[in-house]
């Protein structure tokens, strides 16, 4: 017979969900509109030959980017960070990863 390892962390508990959600919603709400102008400005620049390009790309990554860093280090921190994984040792005790 097989000995069944669970090698799955332990589920989300509602404080890490709750920061996990916020951390998406500032990625996609504040870092996502702001990196959508640093496209225009990409666009302006590539296309049109425009030399304000600079200006909305800057503006896009300092009001797109920084938020967006922020609502991902949010959302690692909620998900990824600090969690055990129920990986069980040879002597059956949970091993601390």
């Amino acid at each position: 017979m097989t000995e069944n390892t669970n090698l799955e962390k332990p589920p989300l508990t509602p404080l890490r969900w709750f920061f996990a959600i916020a951390g998406g919603m500032i990625m996609l709400f504040a870092g996502g509109c702001g990196l959508f102008y640093t496209g225009i400005g990409v666009y302006i620049g590539l296309v049109e030959g425009d030399h304000y390009a600079s200006v909305f790309i800057m503006l896009g990554l300092a009001f797109g980017g920084i938020p967006a860093l922020i609502g991902w280090l949010v959302w690692w921190a909620a998900v990824k960070r600090g969690r055990k994984s129920g990986v069980l040792e040879e002597n059956g005790a949970a091993g601390v990863n």
